[in-house]
């Protein structure tokens, strides 16, 4: 799971969460998990930039063995080694999942009519039972590893496989859970996690586990390359030829301690750093991820984050205590703050407006902008918060549209050709009493001609009052016609009525419900819509009731027959690939080849929302019903869970491998320990863990790198922190980096 840009702006920010790994001086840690997708796709697509590159699937193999021994051997975990693989995914990431495997599909497909009129070969092999051939392999060589190599003796190694329901993170996640409710648990527990997605900053550090790192490959942000570091000419992946780094979250718990430290002084209620931690994981939600679409205009690429966490500055000292309580929204304190961010769209829509007209005024010869009071061009501003809640108030017919501009409802309208009284203070007076359409350009320029025109002695309060409504007004009725128009553009509602409006804001808070769920106590729904509602429209839902239940996890092959575009189906059986291919198939509809994407506010190709139709889960198990006869004891065996191994050696006890049932390390709500546990170790220093808690400093954000070089000529500092090393610094000079 995914949170795009979040990695780069996060480091970026926290520039000292980073090191890059040297042998001499990696921490001790217990236990290493390893979230397999990434080091599965590093090994099979080197080269992300060939979508039609081939790897022979024994080399492959040998990748991924040499990838997670070099892995091993970095950090050579004390006690658990757990292996987690992607299985089949909860319904809400196969919305994702399928955007991306369609996406692909159109890269690939491009890429092979480009080849084709060049005359170039293009390959045909197709893996339909790749997944299942590399559980096999990496299962014996993690048993023959366990029984030949004497520094994976004493520790469990847990595989999880692809065929055990879930994301690879998240299992990691749920044996962490699993393991803290034990009794014994040491709760200083050193963890590692390996992993490429940008979610694992807020996995890791929702656990509540102080002492937790992340390891993962270096990351350059910079223009792609073509080529991966690591990558040799002959397209293999080289994990010795790969910088990798440690990122510790104790040091982001520090540093997220600095960035909201104006609360320490303002709340009326006790000051919690791990209830500040659930409730940043939270705010980190509304800029999207895989699960949730982004709020409109909340994109981290425009500094929403900064956003989110001063609103949450000013709104927390009003509440009466934290948003997230332990994966459980607090529905009313939640509503309040989404309120107070929304003073952002009204933000963003007047700096719009006057981009937009400045543009017009330049491209169209717009000689009106300077007295252009009114706003006759404001289409993408911000209603007040005043008449936002008017449009909400109870009493008001559901089935209504939502947004009626205050002109479309009046019943006199004003005729702009009317005789006006001569004098400027008077003729403008009388079109500010009857203006109500910002739509009417000749009453606008009117309006605007007969301001320009008064005397500034004339001005009175009255007056400027007038001018502060009219233009109240026109700002209120323009948002709220942009609105219409985003609803009706990206959620296909011609005018959409306020029931509607209300339940797409309630599945909105719902959705983000359902991911604090998944993220501190496990999976259980889904969330069904290509775009978010404005943060505006988000109201109303204090007293709703959010519940879930847990149901049954897809069965591989339901999952990619709601996944994979035609392009892929080979992956299927016989039997399944027809209701994808065949034009009479019942849900032939679920597999477009043509569709379009809308980048939404974002910058690149792919951020971009794919509109292709979700699926329906009734329609495809219908479908499935009695093609499922047709499959083979070998097919039913691949379309079948399987259970989580688990393998131990010591110096005494030959290799055993054992199994877990596939929930194994489920736990209901109630056997969750949330929060710091007991005797946790806060302020001791443990080697290899850097912290600043120990070193006299305050903290300010700006940029002021030359400020700090010129401070520290010709003298002896500490370099590399956190990894301390001794240096005479005569390197840095005026106007170097």
């Amino acid at each position: 799971m995914g949170v795009p840009k979040f990695y780069r702006w996060i480091s970026e920010r926290y520039p000292c969460l980073s090191e890059v790994i040297v042998d001499s001086e990696i921490p001790d840690f217990d236990n290493l998990y390893l979230d397999m997708n990434g080091i599965i796709h590093h090994c099979s697509h080197p080269d992300d930039s060939d979508v039609m590159l081939r790897i022979p699937q024994e080399q492959i193999f040998a990748d991924i063995f040499a990838y997670v021994d070099t892995l091993f051997n970095i950090i050579r975990p004390k006690k658990v080694f757990f292996l987690a693989v992607d299985g089949v995914a909860p319904r809400a990431k196969m919305n994702q999942q399928r955007a991306r495997r369609f996406m692909s599909a159109r890269t690939a497909e491009e890429q092979i009519q480009a080849r084709i009129r060049k005359g170039e070969a293009v390959p045909t092999e197709k893996r339909t039972v790749f997944m299942s051939e590399l559980h096999k392999a990496l299962s014996a060589w993690l048993s023959t590893k366990i029984e030949k190599d004497v520094a994976w003796r004493n520790i469990r190694v847990y595989l999880s496989g692809h065929d055990c329901p879930g994301e690879g993170e998240h299992k990691i996640m749920e044996f962490i859970r699993h393991e803290r409710s034990l009794e014994g648990y040491d709760p200083n527990t050193k963890h590692c996690l390996y992993g490429l997605d940008a979610d694992l900053l807020m996995l890791g550090i929702c656990s509540h586990e102080p002492h937790f790192s992340l390891l993962r490959e270096e990351v350059r942000f910079s223009r792609p390359q073509s080529k991966k570091t690591g990558v040799s000419s002959a397209n293999r992946i080289n994990p010795n030829q790969i910088k990798f780094h440690l990122l510790h979250l104790s040091l982001l718990r520090e540093y997220l301690s600095w960035e909201f430290y104006p609360l320490k002084t303002t709340l009326p209620f006790a000051y919690d750093m791990e209830r500040i931690v659930d409730d940043w994981v939270l705010m980190g939600f509304l800029v999207g991820n895989d699960f949730i679409p982004h709020l409109p205009h909340v994109h981290i690429h425009e500094d929403a984050l900064p956003l989110l966490y001063q609103t949450y500055i000013q709104v927390l000292p009003t509440l009466d205590g934290y948003i997230n309580e332990s994966g459980i929204l607090h529905l009313k304190r939640f509503e309040i703050f989404l309120k107070a961010f929304a003073a952002n769209d009204r933000r963003y829509f007047l700096q719009k407006c006057g981009d937009e007209r400045y543009m017009r005024s330049k491209t169209e010869n717009y000689p009106k902008e300077k007295n252009n009071v009114a706003g006759e061009d404001l289409r993408l501003s911000s209603a007040s918060s005043q008449d936002e809640s008017a449009d909400s108030a109870e009493g008001s017919p559901s089935h209504k549209a939502a947004f009626v501009s205050s002109e479309e409802s009046d019943d006199d309208e004003v005729d702009s050709t009317a005789q006006l009284p001569d004098g400027g203070l008077q003729s403008a007076s009388v079109l500010l009493e009857n203006f109500n359409s910002e739509d009417d350009s000749e009453l606008c320029d009117k309006l605007c001609s007969a301001i320009a025109a008064v005397d500034v002695k004339e001005i009175n309060e009255a007056f400027e009052n007038d001018i502060e409504n009219c233009w109240t007004k026109s700002v209120s009725n323009s948002f709220r016609r942009h609105k219409r128009e985003y609803y009706r553009d990206k959620l296909k509602f011609e005018n959409i009525s306020k029931s509607e409006l209300r339940e797409q804001a309630e599945g909105y808070v719902k959705a983000v419900q359902w991911n604090l769920h998944y993220y501190y106590r496990g999976c259980v729904s889904f969330y069904s819509h290509h775009y978010a509602p404005y943060i505006s429209d988000v109201i109303d839902f204090s007293n709703m009731d959010i519940t879930f239940e847990l149901g049954e996890p897809f069965k591989p092959f339901e999952q990619l027959l709601a996944v994979l575009p035609i392009a892929s189906s080979e992956c299927l059986p016989p039997s399944l690939r027809e209701l994808m291919c065949d034009k009479e198939s019942p849900i032939a509809d679920f597999y477009p080849t043509d569709f379009r994407t809308d980048l939404n506010g974002k910058k690149n190709d792919w951020e971009a929302v794919v509109l292709i139709p979700f699926i329906d889960e009734k329609r495809l198990l219908s479908a499935m019903g009695s093609k499922m006869l047709l499959l083979t004891p070998e097919e039913k065996s691949r379309n079948s869970f399987g259970d989580i191994l688990v393998f131990t050696s010591s110096c005494t006890n030959s290799n055993k491998c054992s199994t877990l049932p596939r929930d194994a390390f489920h736990l209901d709500s109630q056997s969750i320990k949330y929060g710091l546990l007991p005797n946790v170790k806060m302020d001791v220093y443990f080697p290899g863990f850097p912290t600043m808690k120990h070193l006299p400093h305050s903290a300010v954000l700006k940029q002021d790198m030359l400020a700090v070089a010129e401070s520290i000529i010709d003298k002896e500092v500490y370099i590399d922190w956190p990894i301390l090393k001794v240096e005479f610094n005569s390197r840095y000079r005026s106007g170097q980096p």
